[in-house]
């Protein structure tokens, strides 16, 4: 019985070396080699990607994070999301998401710094502006907006 499985094997192992050294290049060996590593190494990365993204999920159900290291502490916890976490691409990609959102949180904080001072410089010339005693135009040069000036003269013109 081993002697028939042994011939099968050997039969087997026989046509594909033939089919290797009569029908393919070295190239194309090599090339068939790189797709079927870069296929399977395809494969393992979107489990491990969907994996880690139902984790996420299922605990963004009950937490809402403040940070991404709430969430690498929450994943460091459970088991099976700690063996991702182990994996220095993951931990590369939060390091890199974390410094992405600190630079936006900073972004937004230089954006708001700046509404603000406009604000106060706005609220500070309105202040600073003298106000019309008639229409009370904040934007006048002298007691008298130039407007009502004009009104005023063509009323004592008129009587």
């Amino acid at each position: 019985m081993s002697d028939k499985k042994d011939f099968k094997n050997f039969r087997r192992i026989h046509r594909a070396r033939s089919e290797l050294l009569h029908t393919s290049t070295p190239e194309s060996i090599r090339s068939s080699f790189r797709n079927s590593f870069y296929s399977r190494l395809k494969t393992n990365r979107s489990r491990s990607v969907d994996r880690f993204r139902q984790i996420v999920e299922d605990y963004g159900q009950l937490i809402s994070y403040r940070s991404i290291s709430d969430l690498r502490r929450v994943l460091e916890s459970d088991l099976e999301a700690s063996t991702l976490m182990r994996e220095s691409e993951v931990n590369h990609l939060l390091n890199e998401i974390e410094h992405e959102l600190a630079q936006v949180n900073l972004q937004d904080e230089a954006a708001l710094h700046v509404i603000q001072t406009q604000i106060e410089q706005e609220e500070m010339l309105n202040r600073l502006l003298i106000t019309c005693k008639i229409c009370q135009n904040q934007n006048t040069e002298g007691i008298i907006c130039p407007n009502c000036a004009v009104d005023l003269q063509n009323d004592e013109y008129s009587k």
